[in-house]
């Protein structure tokens, strides 16, 4: 009797652990799902910034490109700082950095909603690092300003047409190819941010169909 009731006791004690462990399970599936709605909800807003820097990217090029630009390079100088910068997407990674570092992913039952959230987060590092590099090309933009005699177009009365203080082809055809390769690289951050949020989506839809949870 002592045996069986010991042998109770154990059970009843697994049983309580195994569904305070799936409470929790829930718990972070929950938080995960605000987290990814909130990250795409981010991307959608951000990616009208992202198509404003390349719109005024390509305004620069084809300035760049022309020759009215060598007598008058005023106009341009607002397009190219509104080409230049970017918004950075911040992901609300809590709940998964959550479950990396306390080792809670063992809670996630579903092998097919770990390999999705890992797929997730992957995207997202990548996302990180073209930020990353992106904020380090940023540097350079002096091969583009050089060009401009921006006290003069600051302080002048904007009727007035002032020309390039570089006018060696050399030079403008740094800025060009500068410009050039910042339009391609807030291109492939568009393209990275439209990856997280199809990843994301798809994740969200994983979890609806594995636990009934929205």
């Amino acid at each position: 009797m002592l045996f069986l009731a010991v042998f109770c006791g154990f059970l009843a004690e697994y049983q309580l652990e195994h569904t305070i462990e799936h409470q929790r399970e829930k718990q972070y599936i929950r938080s995960l799902v605000s987290d990814i709605k909130s990250d795409v909800s981010q991307l959608e807003k951000i990616d009208q910034d992202w198509s404003g820097n390349v719109d005024a990217a390509d305004t620069v090029l084809k300035h760049l490109a022309g020759k009215e630009i060598s007598t008058n390079s005023g106009p341009v100088l607002p397009a190219f700082y509104r080409s230049m910068g970017f918004t950075d997407f911040i992901s609300n990674d809590g709940t998964i950095q959550q479950l990396k570092n306390s080792g809670g992913m063992r809670l996630v039952r579903k092998s097919k909603i770990v390999d999705s959230i890992m797929a997730y987060q992957k995207t997202i590092d990548i996302a990180t690092i073209q930020q990353v590099y992106m904020s380090d090309a940023m540097q350079f933009k002096n091969r583009v300003t050089d060009l401009f005699d921006i006290i003069h177009i600051i302080n002048g009365t904007g009727n007035e047409n002032i020309p390039l203080l570089a006018q060696d082809r050399k030079a403008i055809n740094s800025a060009y190819t500068y410009i050039l390769e910042w339009r391609g690289l807030c291109m492939q951050l568009k393209v990275l941010g439209n990856d997280i949020k199809e990843c994301g989506k798809r994740l969200l839809q994983i979890i609806y169909e594995q636990y009934g949870i929205k």
